[in-house]
């Protein structure tokens, strides 16, 4: 699969522009983008490389700790299904 860098490139501008004035909290399942990223690192889809994630800790207004979501179950040791 070819990964488009460039058009990443430019939403990442975009977004690098704009304030986010929400309130986060642990916990908490967020639409985020992740981006185009290199090697196994988690990617985002479709148009703004947005995926579901979960809070899992949030260290001051600009950072927190997110696990990406999935729709697809993996049978391997290293993921866990949530009912």
């Amino acid at each position: 699969m070819e990964k488009d860098f460039d058009r990443w490139n430019g939403e990442k501008k975009k977004i690098e522009r704009t304030t986010f004035a929400d309130f986060v909290h642990m916990r908490e399942v967020w639409w985020c983008s992740l981006g185009v990223n290199i090697g196994a690192e988690e990617n985002g889809n479709e148009e703004f490389f947005e995926r579901p994630v979960l809070v899992v800790r949030k260290f001051n207004q600009d950072m927190v700790l997110v696990v990406p979501l999935t729709s697809q179950p993996k049978r391997t040791p290293y993921h866990f299904v949530f009912p």
